[in-house]
């Protein structure tokens, strides 16, 4: 078991412009991407350490599945590889990322290889309207793909059930694109997802729940 605060922040974009970056198993189900953020205490894998890790993800259906397509995920860069941990250990890019806590929110900074000048700035606000548990019926997990030197590797993690009801939340975020750092060859379409345009916020919320990794099962696609 771990302690997980999450953050969840969905915006409008092109649904076309999402599809050209999708590999062709893949078919884009809305123009929509996502921020996942999630603050990690007491995962077995972090030796007492704390961990944020964030994602951007976008819907989409493979088959029959429908579910999140990972374009990329940030975590601090301390980290280190283990099979004890919660996410395929091939989707993770290491970074800095700084969080302040405020009374209003939160502020979380993810910084390039450079160390001086940040890439991404997501700020999230409480507003104390709480709604349901975040569970979605269309949502059966997350594909995260992998293409190095022409070796396909897609692993599907299956949604978890979070019965804790979560808070609404105000967000807002900027990119600055010259900043990127260098990232894994399997994130190389990653510039020009971000660059597309943020039409409007749809939606964040926030909640705090307890993991259970004994049920975390990875399935391999290809």
């Amino acid at each position: 078991m771990c302690n997980v605060t999450k953050f969840v922040i969905g915006y409008k974009t092109k649904q076309t412009q999402i599809q050209r970056f999708l590999p062709r198993m893949f078919h884009s189900c809305t123009g929509v991407l996502r921020f996942t953020i999630e603050i990690i205490d007491n995962a077995p894998w972090l030796e007492g350490q704390s961990c944020i890790r964030i994602e951007l993800n976008t819907p989409v259906s493979h088959d029959d599945i429908r579910g999140w397509y990972n374009f990329a995920t940030w975590e601090n860069s301390w980290v280190v590889p283990s099979s004890k941990r919660d996410t395929p250990v091939i989707t993770a890019s290491h970074c800095d990322i700084s969080m302040m806590k405020s009374l209003e929110g939160y502020m979380f900074t993810l910084w390039s290889d450079k160390g001086s000048v940040p890439f991404l700035n997501i700020d999230v606000r409480h507003t104390g309207h709480m709604a349901g548990p975040p569970n979605e019926d269309d949502n059966e997990g997350t594909f995260y793909f992998s293409n190095e030197d022409g070796n396909e590797t897609c692993l599907f993690k299956p949604a978890e059930l979070i019965e804790i009801s979560r808070e609404r939340c105000e967000a807002a975020f900027n990119w600055d694109f010259s900043q990127l750092p260098n990232m894994p060859r399997k994130f190389h379409n990653l510039p020009m997802v971000c660059e597309m345009k943020c039409d409007r916020i749809l939606g964040a919320y926030k909640v705090v729940f307890e993991r259970d990794f004994e049920n975390d099962d990875l399935i391999k696609i290809i």
